[in-house]
């Protein structure tokens, strides 16, 4: 049982757990008998102020357990499959193929042997002398890898942004490319406008009638080093990360922040971490209210804040060209198939979603700001 009392209990008397967990609106039942197999989960999870809630009461179950070797499971990789792509080292690796069908992997560097035993069943070995906090983050990224390859696309597309919830508990979504800002201004939201933080990285979208809602997830904060010396609270909970004990630290910081803003400079922490930093705790969903287009530019001094009119070809195209390259729909840059798992089809269009905010009332915002002056926020939440 988890100290705290959450929904972690035993299920049978030979030592094996259990942790319930909703991803992208998938259930996980996740088990095992392996020490701590769950307290990355746990630990993650724990960022939310209510369990995000699951389409279907069918669960997936993920058993993990302690390697025992197989007859088919030689040791003999018969291919090599690239299991996560990221500028980050330590989020870029591999497995083995060790059996095609049904397909069984080794990944590289973390320790453990996925099998894919069928739709519903999986299937985790854990090599004895495995670091417990390298195998929770690989359960865990296991979980989140097949909630994306398992999401329902009907119901909206999945989109590149950052969220919180304005003062009437709406959902407002900063999306834009790679530095755009939508970390920043998610940070100034939650620390200087005590918003409550909703997503770090990535939202689904999903429409039903004329209304439209976000739902959250569950993703690393990644931040630049001179956004957390900009805030004296995310600058003494990065020292801590590092001197702390802590079951979820796997990457270790050897050298004092520096005041950068580029990729150089990032530094990934679980949401729990900014949980703690900020006391904000993550909600699950949402109403959507807002979409904010993202361009933060250092040294322009100056802020601007649009209203964009949908009815208009110009600002119509703009909100197009950002759905077009903004969504995780026709494509999957990060979490790739080494499972064999294909994306599920997008009915998606750029136009169709600008059409569809456009009947749930959504308002479109363009924002060009000086990072260091946001006080436009105020109008914005």
């Amino acid at each position: 049982m988890f100290s705290d009392g959450s929904s972690r209990s035993p299920i049978d008397a030979t030592g094996e757990d259990i942790y319930w967990l909703s991803i992208l609106g998938t259930c996980f039942r996740l088990m095992g008998s392996f020490p701590g197999f769950a307290d990355y989960s746990h630990e993650f999870m724990r960022a939310y102020s209510e369990m995000p809630s699951a389409v279907s009461s069918v669960p997936v179950d993920v058993l993990v357990e302690q390697n025992s070797g197989s007859a088919a499971e030689d040791g003999r990789s018969r291919a090599t499959v690239d299991v996560h792509a990221s500028k980050h080292p330590h989020w870029s690796f591999a497995a083995d193929v060790l059996v095609e069908e049904p397909r069984a992997v080794r990944w590289q560097g973390r320790g453990v042997t996925v099998r894919h035993e069928g739709d519903l069943s999986w299937r985790v070995g854990v090599d004895p002398d495995s670091d417990p906090r390298l195998v929770g983050e690989a359960v865990f990224h296991l979980l989140r890898s097949i909630a994306l390859y398992r999401r329902d696309t009907a119901a909206g597309p999945l989109v590149h942004a950052s969220g919180v919830l304005d003062r009437r508990g709406r959902a407002v979504l900063f999306s834009g490319s790679v530095l755009a800002g939508k970390t920043t201004l998610l940070t100034e939201s939650v620390i200087g406008r005590g918003a409550t933080p909703l997503t770090n990285d990535r939202a689904l979208i999903r429409f039903f009638g004329t209304q439209a809602d976000v739902l959250t997830w569950p993703s690393y904060a990644s931040f630049c080093e001179g956004t957390i010396l900009n805030y004296p609270a995310l600058a003494g909970a990065a020292e801590a990360f590092e001197h702390d004990a802590n079951p979820v630290r796997t990457i270790c910081h050897d050298r004092p922040l520096v005041s950068g803003f580029d990729k150089d400079t990032k530094r990934i922490y679980p949401m729990s971490w900014f949980t703690d930093a900020t006391g904000a705790s993550y909600a699950a969903s949402a109403p959507l209210g807002t979409l904010v287009i993202t361009r933060l530019i250092p040294g322009t001094g100056r802020s601007e804040l649009r209203e964009l009119d949908l009815g208009t070809e110009a600002d119509r195209g703009r909100v197009i060209d950002l759905f077009t390259r903004e969504c995780f729909d026709q494509a999957e840059p990060s979490f790739l198939p080494w499972h064999g798992m294909s994306l599920p089809r997008s009915p998606w269009t750029a136009d169709r979603i600008v059409s569809r905010l456009e009947t749930a009332c959504v308002r479109v915002l363009a924002l060009e700001a000086e990072p260091g002056d946001l006080s436009v926020l105020e109008e914005i939440l």
